[in-house]
């Protein structure tokens, strides 16, 4: 019984002291007065698009979230374009980022240690619409 309530008291301290959380982003394309149809596309295809980053004191995971495409070719040049086209997981304390690829009906994983080398986390806020940001 001790043991339980032990246990019971490191988990509510491990869940006082970290933090996690789930954010949900949107992209906006840049305003563009093109007259190339593609493009017109391509930025409506992205105005469809959502994304979720999930994360807590030692890793996080970023991904496309599922939509319906009006054209399918154009949601791909869109999603590669905003390098959303790959799940990432990433671990802070080891500093590395793996993600999965699709390449040829195979699929590989991938571990990368040079996209989080030299990252300098800050305690700083900046509002942006009216939302205040950490």
């Amino acid at each position: 019984m001790k043991l339980i309530y032990s246990l019971l008291l490191i988990l509510c301290f491990n869940n006082l002291f970290s933090q996690t959380g789930e954010v949900i982003y949107i992209a906006t394309p840049t305003k563009d007065d093109s007259k190339s149809q593609r493009l017109k596309e391509r930025n409506e295809e992205v105005r469809l698009m959502s994304f979720s980053l999930k994360f807590n004191n030692e890793q996080s995971f970023f991904k496309k979230n599922k939509n319906v495409p009006i054209k399918k070719d154009r949601s791909a040049i869109a999603s590669i374009l905003l390098g959303s086209n790959v799940d990432l997981f990433q671990f802070s304390k080891q500093k590395k980022v793996i993600y999965i690829s699709n390449i040829n009906n195979k699929t590989y994983r991938v571990a990368d240690t040079t996209k989080m080398n030299n990252w300098e986390l800050y305690s700083i806020s900046k509002t942006i619409e009216n939302y205040k940001c950490y």
